[in-house]
């Protein structure tokens, strides 16, 4: 995965799958949400060697916080982990969700 500086991969979510991220260059902000009903944010800015797990199912993101390309890959528990991009999820679905129920 390559990210220009600044940019971000938007929230999603691998129902099926566990997601391993190793920073190889640049340095991100990394993150995801625990499940309800706590909903607390678990995040972390990992810098070239480390890596950060993203829980199967859980909401999570990644940030591009330096001005250069961050590089980065992404590796899955299983080769179907699926995937939900939270805002296509709730924004943009076909009939639209009633609109009083985002706000």
């Amino acid at each position: 995965m390559s990210l220009p500086g600044p940019t971000c991969h938007p929230p999603d979510t691998h129902p099926r799958g566990t997601e391993v991220l190793l920073v190889l260059q640049a340095t991100l902000f990394a993150g995801f949400v625990t499940s309800s009903p706590d909903n607390r944010l678990i995040a972390k800015v990992p810098k070239p060697g480390d890596v950060f797990v993203f829980p199967l199912g859980l909401i999570h993101f990644q940030f591009n916080i330096a001005k250069t390309n961050a590089v980065a890959t992404a590796d899955m528990s299983s080769q179907n982990p699926g995937l939900i991009t939270i805002a296509n999820a709730v924004f943009g679905p076909n009939p639209a969700i009633y609109p009083d129920l985002l706000a």
